[in-house]
């Protein structure tokens, strides 16, 4: 019965120890990512990640090239995919204004800081625990949604030309500035933004704003018909 207990204990050990090693594996710690179709089936793109982050020319990116990947401004690019972006763990600023995105995925990029998606036709933005992101522009961006739950240090968010009709910024400790340009939103819920000072909307009036919770709130939409919660 020990010699029975011993090999279950051991085999819980190997497979904790295999799954830790994939896990570390995934995570671009000590893999090598080919710069190939594969890993950036953007041709565009995949030439910029060659040329910007290959540092000694081999082809592949290796752990101390995607450390030193930081920044990622392919703006006014012809890109039409940044699949591959989920590699550069430690990427804190993307710039992909201009570009030809239809969708991006930024959940994987949990260092993220800053990112600007203006004047794209991108409809779908990924957005996880990226809890580094401060600083979120999607300016003339036909995003049919924008969910910034898990965005919690989350300072200033701009957007326009979006197509959803709900936005949730509530429960953003560190949001100070959001400014909604255009746009047919008919709920708004902000409460709880503690640090919140301006809130500025023009697009077709608001059925239901909710501000609770605001305390340093100066400036916000008070369109007639507007049941605002305060």
């Amino acid at each position: 019965m020990k010699k029975k207990t011993l090999v279950f204990i051991c085999l819980v050990a190997l497979l904790a120890v295999a799954a830790a090693g994939i896990f570390w594996w995934t995570r671009g710690s000590g893999r090598k990512i080919a710069i190939d179709a594969e890993n950036f089936p953007d041709e565009i793109f995949r030439a910029y990640v060659s040329d910007y982050y290959d540092l000694n020319d081999d082809g592949v990116l290796d752990k101390r090239e995607i450390r030193a990947a930081k920044n990622c401004a392919p703006k006014e690019m012809e890109v039409r995919s940044l699949k591959g972006i989920e590699f550069l763990i430690y990427l804190e600023r993307l710039n992909c204004s201009s570009c030809e995105l239809e969708s991006l995925d930024v959940s994987n990029n949990r260092a993220l800081k800053d990112l600007d998606t203006s004047y794209t036709p991108l409809k779908e933005l990924k957005l996880g625990n990226n809890t580094k992101l401060t600083y979120l522009v999607c300016r003339s961006t036909p995003l049919t949604s924008l969910d910034v739950k898990g965005c919690t240090k989350l300072k200033t968010l701009q957007c326009s030309g979006f197509e959803f009709k709900e936005l949730d910024i509530s429960n953003h400790p560190f949001l100070e500035w959001v400014n909604c340009l255009g746009g047919a939103l008919e709920s708004l819920d902000a409460h709880n933004c503690p640090v919140l000072e301006s809130l500025y909307y023009n697009g077709a009036p608001l059925i239901t704003l909710d501000i609770r919770d605001c305390d340093r709130l100066q400036s916000y939409p008070e369109d007639e018909g507007t049941t605002i919660l305060r």
